[in-house]
């Protein structure tokens, strides 16, 4: 197996299941001890939301897993004291206190629902990239929450570019250039 980064989630999950898949039938089971079990009290925003609302019709758990990865630490308690900042941040601005947590839950999800980045731009995120993937997601759909992924993985996701705008080195100028192409190439068909 491969000891580079891989490129996207669902590379990883490949290569998690294949590493998986070649151990031992007991290898493969979690003990209890590894299990972290987290209560959430009834009053916290967490309780009404169930993997369900995050699913809904979809085969996997992308929605979810996007969810999860802007609470890092939250279940074992590493950031607990960030977590109603995010939950906020994910809230239309139109909710308030006396909204009640069931609407909220809904809203939230929807949100992250709405903002999930497609593939090949729905990478993990590292703690230090959390706040502005919470800002992006309040960002209107669209251009403007598309700009700031792009900007974050041009050169993975578009490897052709800097070979084509060789001096270039800022994703600001990249997408001029580009946008430059755009608004000359019907006068070159």
């Amino acid at each position: 197996m491969s000891s580079e980064p891989a490129p996207d989630v669902r590379s990883l999950r490949a290569r998690v299941l294949a590493a998986a898949s070649s151990l031992p039938s007991a290898a493969r089971l979690l003990a209890r001890a590894h299990v972290v079990v987290v209560t959430v009290p009834t009053t916290c925003v967490l309780s009404p939301m169930l993997p369900l609302m995050f699913r809904e019709a979809d085969d996997h758990n992308g929605v979810l897993a996007t969810f999860l990865a802007t609470l890092p630490g939250y279940f074992t308690g590493i950031t607990r004291n960030l977590m109603p900042a995010a939950l906020a941040s994910l809230a239309p601005p139109s909710m308030t206190a006396a909204d009640p947590p069931s609407l909220l839950a809904l809203m939230v999800v929807s949100r992250v629902r709405e903002a999930q980045p497609a593939a090949p731009f729905d990478t993990y995120l590292s703690f230090n990239e959390l706040v502005p993937e919470l800002l992006r997601m309040r960002l209107p759909a669209g251009e403007a929450r598309f700009v700031p992924l792009f900007d974050r993985d041009w050169k993975r996701v578009f490897p052709i570019l800097p070979r084509l705008f060789r001096n270039v080195v800022s994703p600001v100028e990249v997408r001029r250039h580009l946008h430059t192409v755009q608004l000359h190439a019907p006068h070159y068909r």
